[in-house]
């Protein structure tokens, strides 16, 4: 989703059975504030084919926010469940980025393959009480800094395979066993993990920035669990 001085909604059309995208044509077509994108990987290397390595996302955003002046993105799995978001906008407009923390509070390094941060001139050490943030849910302003200091790194690192995955990660297997809690759980976040990473830098470390604590969203499983529980109370 797209903020500038006109709303413009934009869908990517990355994996979506004919109905689904069928369902969205229809509601693109009563507006004109709507758009359905298909998302050409041919132009770009063969691993972001990979959808579980969500190497396209900074690259949507790139492309997107080169042509608004703000970007609001959002998963597919993900629900609004806020009907006021200008606390979130005002915050993202002070430092042009905003995003939420991690609902489990760990640290960047938990969830980061360690091979990554080589690739940013850092190390794990750094991010060790650096608190990881979503990549599920952003706003992000078009400004210089965000341009130069976040997007570009962002999407050189998801160009390149051995930098947004790194040979042995994986996001599944998790064990946090280890402690302290600070230390690698053998889970990668892929484009999440190569954010943060640029977050801590570009902010130094000050996570106040560009963190907005506002319920906003919901998952698609939270969704269908409430509906479920609304419907089950209203038969009774």
């Amino acid at each position: 989703m797209c903020t500038s001085s006109v709303i413009m909604v934009i869908t990517h059309n990355f994996s979506l059975g004919k109905f689904v995208n069928f369902k969205l044509k229809l509601v693109c077509n009563f507006t004109s504030s709507c758009e359905i994108r298909k998302f050409k990987f041919e132009d770009f290397p063969s691993h972001v084919t990979d959808l579980d390595i969500k190497a396209y996302k900074p690259v949507c955003i790139q492309i997107i926010l080169k042509q608004h002046q703000a970007v609001f993105w959002s998963d597919a799995n993900r629900y609004f469940v806020a009907s006021n978001i200008d606390g979130a906008i005002k915050h993202a407009q002070k430092t042009g980025f905003s995003a939420w923390t991690l609902d489990s509070k760990d640290s960047t390094s938990t969830l980061t393959h360690p091979k990554m941060f080589g690739f940013f001139n850092t190390k794990p050490e750094d991010y060790h009480f650096h608190r990881m943030v979503e990549a599920n849910n952003l706003i992000l302003y078009n400004t210089q800094v965000i341009q130069d200091q976040l997007m570009l790194p962002w999407v050189q690192c998801a160009l390149v395979k051995d930098c947004v995955a790194p040979y042995g990660a994986q996001a599944t297997g998790c064990s946090f066993i280890y402690k302290p809690r600070y230390k690698y759980s053998g889970c990668h976040r892929y484009e999440m993990s190569g954010l943060n990473i640029i977050l801590g830098q570009v902010f130094k470390q000050n996570e106040s920035q560009y963190t907005v604590d506002d319920v906003m969203f919901g998952t698609r499983e939270r969704f269908f669990n409430l509906t479920r529980t609304i419907k089950s109370v209203s038969k009774s």
